[in-house]
Formats: C-alpha cells, structure tokens, sequence
C-alpha cells in the first residue's frame, strides 16, 4: 500500500517506477507515513529489506572493475 501511497502523493501514475526505488527509501517514507499518523494495510507493516548478498556481490564486482581499471587487478 505504500508504493500507491507513494504514486498518489507525487503524481506518478505508474506505481511500479516507485516500488522500483531502493528499499531504504521506503523505508524513510514508510517511518514518515508513520510519524504522521498516516496508516496504511496491515500487510505493509513489514520492512522492506534488500538482500544482502546481491548488495556485496555487487559491491565487490565494482570494486574489482575499478582495480582492473587501476591496473591493479
């Protein structure tokens, strides 16, 4: 519910561009939303969380390019 939230609030008529966003910034508007008082499904009180282990491969792979790059790697 808060990805519609989300798209009513700034205009945006294709909700998927906003669940597209990093989950940190769910987050925050999720904590607004909650702050303000602002109650959304009961299904939505559930952290979006980014996995882990995608994150730091993807990290890692960028780190290596850019020794590569260095000519380091």
């Amino acid at each position: 519910m808060l990805v519609f939230q989300l798209a009513d609030r700034w205009g945006e008529s294709d909700p998927r561009k906003i669940a597209g966003l990093p989950a940190q910034i769910l987050n925050h508007w999720r904590a607004y939303f909650k702050l303000q008082g602002i109650t959304a499904d009961a299904d939505d009180e559930s952290v979006v969380h980014q996995p882990e282990q995608l994150a730091r491969s993807d990290v890692d792979a960028q780190c290596a390019a850019v020794m590569k790059v260095l000519g380091n790697g």
